[in-house]
């Protein structure tokens, strides 16, 4: 049922929508330039390579942000009509993307791991068994919350809003759901220290060899930014759900919940990311590696033809 109302006492409550929904456009803005930033790069890396199970997850994690982000500003911004069923529609789908992402950059940070370790199967058993533990988990609770909220239009001073009812006590599920997810991502820091550790002990013993030296680098490099980012988002997902931040307007609340918003959307930008700076990485070492055959080969061929003339230094 649609609440109608004109009565002035709403009015903080729009003016909290009006000013959320600045923080909306900044990170929506942030998605949007580095898509066009990154676009060409992801043009030659993704694109046009051979379709391989990356491709999906990196189109899946860089799409989902900004489908993410223009059903937030639809939610947000008045003028804007919602009916309950939309309403409802778009909450589910805001719900369950930051899920799926997770799931996603979940099995893209085992592909990473799995490589840094040399494709050790046992890393990859652990990992795998470990996250498939972690998704079930928060997918229970995902439902668990998603039954117990419930959305409903409102028309205040003629201006459409969507309001979130949340019925009964959702912190632990909720501050359990950020916790494992955490959890997942240390975990996976540690093993990446780990390697970087056991890296520089090789680089110390000059007879030993190390064949991915530099991919290495590159690996741990992107992985920690992306990391950052997370713990940034984990630890504001868990203020958030005291009360006097997740059921107040004033304009505390107003930046904290704007700082939370483009902090996930950091994450829509770093994912991909994870995939984008190894692709690169590769596909400059193999550039390198076609300039150098190219010039042996012009070597060899100028060489043949001084023997075959006789021309000799």
């Amino acid at each position: 049922m649609t609440l109608v109302s004109n009565n002035s006492s709403w009015w903080p409550v729009i003016d909290w929508y009006h000013q959320y929904s600045y923080f909306l456009v900044v990170s929506s803005t942030a998605l949007a330039y580095d898509w066009a930033l990154s676009f060409g790069q992801e043009l030659d890396l993704v694109w046009r390579q051979r379709w391989t199970f990356m491709t999906v997850l990196y189109i899946g994690v860089r799409y989902a942000g900004i489908v993410s982000s223009i059903l937030s500003m639809l939610l947000c911004f008045p003028g804007v009509p919602m009916t309950d069923i939309v309403s409802n529609i778009i909450y589910f789908i805001q719900l369950w993307m930051p899920f799926v992402a997770f799931c996603m950059l979940g099995v893209i940070t085992i592909n990473r791991i799995y490589a840094m370790y040399q494709r050790s199967r046992k890393i990859l058993m652990f990992l795998s068994v470990t996250l498939m533990a972690v998704v079930t988990t928060c997918g229970v609770l995902i439902v668990i919350i998603n039954n117990h909220v419930s959305v409903e239009e409102a028309i205040l001073s003629g201006i459409h809003q969507c309001f979130f009812t949340f019925e009964g006590d959702l912190l632990l599920p909720m501050a359990v759901f950020w916790v494992l997810t955490a959890v997942w991502e240390v975990l996976a820091l540690c093993l990446a220290v780990r390697v970087v550790i056991m890296h520089f002990r090789e680089l110390q013993q000059p007879s030993i060899g190390w064949t991915s030296e530099d991919s290495i680098t590159v690996l741990i490099k992107s992985h920690m930014f992306y990391f950052a980012v997370c713990a940034i988002l984990f630890c504001l997902h868990l203020g958030y759900l005291f009360p006097s931040l997740s059921s107040s307007y004033s304009s505390g609340s107003e930046i904290y919940k704007g700082i939370l918003q483009i902090s996930l959307a950091q994450i829509f930008v770093l994912g991909p990311r994870l995939i984008l700076s190894i692709r690169g990485y590769y596909a400059k070492r193999r550039m390198v590696n076609s300039d150098t055959a190219t010039a042996m080969m012009t070597i060899i061929f100028q060489d043949q033809i001084r023997d075959s003339t006789g021309g000799g230094v």
